[in-house]
């Protein structure tokens, strides 16, 4: 409000006629008119008011005056300006090593380090690849020789003058400039042979394993302690856990479909109950992609339907969601050759698929008509709640 004020009026008294602008303005946002003029405090022209005939912005206003307080609420950060528009610089893989996807960046020693996925390498770990070295001044990127090309790489994290790896079969420790390699395994304490993200606690580093194991580098800088407990797994993952971040006291770890969090002190992790996730489409946690802390406590989330703000200590969570399709896909959801001649039997399958998809868009309903009852506000995951187009890949 005090940036509508200061940006559109500044402080010398407003006539009617900004009033009604600024109202414009705010109904747009989600406030209504009337609420506007209120936190104004001035003065307004009550002839609009007390006119037998009402416009149309007046039948909007009553309108939402009359809807639930957040039925129309965007969060503040949908008034942030968009950032001038970059110089892009390209940056291009040498073409005798092609490169599938970039899955970790991080920067040290004034270099960007990168970890891409090879294009032929089919049989590595998800999110993981080889390391590269990109220099700034030089424009120039190249792969990091040595021992370190006999290891996939599946977490990176930049300090000052080191760079942290997770390997396979331990963690390494490598001066960023002469390329020297430190490596951690059992006899240090990391018994793990799995490592798979990092996450940095009042100075001090923290790995996590893929089955859910957390390590903690001690004061001496050699050896590492394993905190206790391990967030429980879902039987049915075949991926494990995949994601470690901190906020303030509090430590979060992401899985498929998995989400567990513990203060850094606590014994045990805790998990958000199934009301966090009913106002989602499926009912359940989505496929998290991003995760990052913002050092109050609070862990911002990426995901394939938008992003998500958990609050670690309330356990409130605040879901932001892009638009989902509304069409129910129908045909047989597989390629067929120039020349395909449906038989009787791909048309049932077409329609069973379509009748699937109409049952399974009424139990959404059905069960958000539920929610929306003990909630007392009504909710329809095809209203998004962002201005977001799509997911959320990457938070910094």
């Amino acid at each position: 409000m005090e940036f509508l004020k200061t940006r559109f009026y500044g402080p010398e008294p407003r006539s009617p006629m900004d009033l009604r602008i600024l109202a414009l303005i705010l109904m747009l946002t989600g406030l209504t008119a009337t609420k506007a003029m209120a936190l104004e405090g001035s003065d307004v022209d009550e002839s609009v008011e007390t006119s037998p005939e009402l416009t149309v912005g007046e039948q909007v206003d009553r309108a939402k005056e009359k809807a639930p307080e957040d039925a129309f609420r965007l969060r503040n950060l949908e008034w942030i300006p968009r950032v001038a528009a970059p110089a892009p610089v390209v940056i291009q893989f040498p073409n005798h090593l092609p490169m599938a996807s970039v899955e970790h960046l991080t920067v040290s020693a004034g270099r960007l380090w990168v970890v891409a996925k090879p294009r032929m390498a089919t049989n590595l770990p998800p999110r993981s690849g080889v390391l590269w070295s990109y220099s700034v001044a030089n424009n120039r990127i190249q792969p990091v020789r040595g021992i370190i090309e006999q290891h996939h790489v599946r977490a990176a994290q930049g300090s000052t003058e080191a760079l942290w790896l997770a390997l396979d079969g331990g963690v390494a420790k490598m001066d960023a400039r002469t390329l020297v390699i430190d490596t951690f395994t059992a006899e240090q304490g990391l018994t793990t042979e799995t490592p798979v993200a990092f996450a940095t606690h009042e100075d001090r580093l923290h790995v996590m394993a893929d089955h859910g194991a957390v390590f903690r580098i001690n004061r001496n800088g050699r050896t590492w302690s394993r905190l206790g407990g391990t967030p429980e797994e879902d039987p049915l993952s075949t991926s494990g856990w995949s994601r470690l971040g901190s906020s303030g006291d509090w430590l979060m770890a992401l899985g498929q479909g998995e989400l567990a969090v513990r203060h850094a002190l606590a014994p045990n992790w805790e998990y958000p109950g199934n009301q966090a996730w009913e106002v989602l489409p499926d009912g359940e946690p989505p496929e998290w992609l991003a995760l990052e802390g913002d050092g109050k406590g609070r862990f911002w989330i990426g995901s394939h339907l938008g992003w998500h703000i958990f609050e670690a200590e309330s356990g409130r969570v605040e879901h932001q969601l892009a638009p989902l399709p509304t069409r129910i896909q129908g045909g047989l959801n597989v390629r067929v050759p120039a020349g395909f001649r449906a038989k009787s039997s791909a048309a049932t399958l077409a329609n069973s698929r379509v009748a699937e998809g109409i049952r399974t868009r009424m139990r959404d309903r059905a069960r958000f008509a539920r929610v929306a009852l003990e909630r007392r506000k009504p909710l329809d995951f095809y209203t998004p709640s962002s201005r977001l187009p799509g997911g959320v890949t990457a938070i910094c």
